[in-house]
């Protein structure tokens, strides 16, 4: 489909679907200029390590985010529990049920809390003709958003080390 509109507007982009990659390396992907990702449970993984390596991520506006997200296998209602306890002296829910996946306005909500949202150089577009726009951006832009994916990688893998040495007690890093 993406091909198709592609040729359509007459734009010189070609999409390829991981599915039909036949080498599914780290070099292999990182000889493409950007990766579009319609985020669900399984595109989760490949996420956080597409952002590592700063390879440029295109995902669908933010508003629309919670129609992706929550359609996956780990946000069904067999994930829904509370520890005993936990509930106590609870009366009221403040937040809306994050398993209540039929609901739009709570499954917008909790997609803000994700680091499709959350982490710094993201591209987002609104429609398809966005999506080209954003696809044919020069290079500086990319390099740019490349270079500071990486940055927050680094600063985040950082940080994690850090909590899980001080979890164990491993001692200074």
């Amino acid at each position: 489909m993406l091909n198709l509109f592609a040729k359509l507007n007459n734009a010189p982009l070609r999409f390829l679907y991981s599915e039909e990659l036949v080498d599914k390396s780290y070099t292999s992907f990182a000889k493409h200029d950007m990766i579009v990702i319609f985020p669900y449970d399984a595109s989760q993984m490949r996420f956080y390590e597409f952002y590592a390596m700063g390879m440029p991520i295109v995902l669908p506006q933010k508003a629309v985010l919670g129609s992706y997200i929550y359609r996956g296998m780990t946000s069904t209602e067999d994930f829904d529990y509370t520890l005993e306890g936990e509930a106590k002296g609870h009366t009221a829910q403040v937040m809306p049920n994050p398993f209540t996946r039929f609901d739009y306005d709570a499954a917008s909500l909790w997609s803000l809390y994700t680091h499709y949202i959350m982490l710094p150089h993201l591209f987002y577009f609104k429609s398809m003709a966005s999506l080209l726009e954003l696809l044919l951006q020069t290079q500086e832009n990319l390099i740019a958003a490349s270079a500071g994916m990486r940055r927050q990688a680094q600063i985040d893998t950082a940080s994690h080390l850090r909590f899980w040495a001080e979890m164990f007690q491993i001692g200074e890093l």
